[in-house]
């Protein structure tokens, strides 16, 4: 009987605020009758019987209070498995509704007889003070550790550090060069910026300075017979320093991609091969070659499958960072291919030409897909999920 009283309830507004009329009127005139001998429960029955609309509910304090708070009911072991049985037998999901959301079942071990005692050889004292129910918290000092414990984050916040800020922005001032292009790492801690001398410069953002791993030949400091050593050279090589500049193209550097571990370095630039650099030696360690003409941008996709490259040749071209020659290549615009993105599914690649238009290719096929037009002079490709 303790838990039929909130069940009825329960069902009963649930039914008022989302069932017809008949099926309320139905169930009340079928069940009330049960709890109308109860005086503690007589006066919410009867109220029930006037509850037709959620507005009914929601002007009576006391119907609200029931849908505002748990009900907690507490049942001996034996019948919650009985009740556990029989949500199991039936199509009883209203019952189970109510008894998740409404209803805190408090579930009381069942008491064991002197033979269970004996056989056990427990005392009876000793397990009957273990049965006893524990106190109930008191929901108002609940309320109050809770609050304290938020007023005291809420000062710890206002007393400490101001939080960094989410964006990241860098500037050039006065480069002796003409700066091309910058990249920034996944990480935020390197920057690399391609400029018209033909060189790759990367910068480490944090205070950390950048040291090369030992190697047998540095394919960017290829003295002649002639040349002299660079004073200070051999122990920046030791120390390390917070600027590398990367010397292999021979023409101006136009665009440049960090892999998605941050472990290499793509560029390309007007000499016509994609170069990939090594961030542990800071080296130039691969050419990818196919463009016959300058090459203006470059991408990776994700994951770092594959590296297109977008040229003047009117062409782009696929590779895979384990052959120097294209995978495939992708012909039809009529001018230069400027921009290059892959699709975050690496299944397709976009880019955009002077000839005002973009073309969305198969990345695998190599034919085109898609051919939206583009009203205005060079398009910018991005791409989203």
């Amino acid at each position: 009987m303790p838990l039929l009283y909130p069940l009825f309830v329960y069902l009963h507004l649930n039914l008022v605020q989302s069932g017809p009329k008949s099926t309320v009127e139905s169930f009340y005139s079928r069940f009330h009758g049960m709890f109308l001998q109860n005086a503690s429960q007589k006066d919410i029955i009867e109220q029930l019987q006037t509850t037709q609309t959620i507005q009914d509910i929601l002007s009576d304090f006391q119907l609200r209070a029931f849908l505002d708070n748990k009900c907690m009911v507490r049942l001996q072991e034996d019948s919650y498995n009985c009740l556990i049985c029989y949500l199991q037998s039936d199509n009883n999901t209203a019952s189970c509704k109510v008894l998740a959301v409404h209803i805190h079942l408090d579930v009381q071990p069942a008491k064991r007889t002197d033979y269970q005692l004996y056989a056990s050889g427990g005392s009876s004292h000793s397990e009957s003070s273990s049965l006893e129910p524990p106190d109930v918290p008191n929901p108002i000092l609940q309320n109050e550790a809770a609050l304290e414990v938020l007023q005291e984050s809420i000062e710890r916040v206002k007393d400490g550090p101001p939080s960094l800020t989410t964006i990241c922005f860098y500037a050039f001032y006065n480069t002796e060069q003409l700066l091309n292009t910058a990249e920034i790492s996944s990480d935020s801690k390197l920057l690399a910026a391609g400029f018209d001398n033909s060189c790759v410069k990367l910068w480490s953002l944090p205070s950390k300075k950048l040291k090369s791993e030992p190697h047998l030949v540095d394919t960017s400091r290829i003295r002649l017979a002639c040349g002299t050593l660079e004073e200070g050279e051999n122990e920046e090589d030791s120390t390390g320093t917070e600027m590398k500049i990367l010397r292999g193209h021979c023409g101006p550097v136009y665009s440049a991609r960090f892999l998605a571990d941050n472990s290499g370095l793509l560029s390309c630039s007007e000499d016509m091969p994609i170069r990939y650099w090594d961030l542990g030696s800071f080296i130039n360690t691969v050419l990818y070659q196919g463009h016959a003409y300058p090459v203006w941008d470059v991408d990776i996709s994700p994951y770092s499958l594959y590296i297109a490259g977008g040229s003047h040749d009117r062409t782009a071209r696929l590779w895979s960072f384990d052959r120097t020659y294209p995978l495939r290549i992708y012909a039809g615009h009529l001018a230069d291919v400027d921009c290059v993105k892959f699709h975050p599914n690496s299944n397709y690649l976009a880019t955009g030409s002077t000839d005002k238009t973009v073309r969305l290719w198969s990345a695998q096929q190599g034919n085109s897909v898609r051919l939206p037009m583009v009203s205005t002079w060079r398009p910018l490709v991005r791409t989203s999920g």
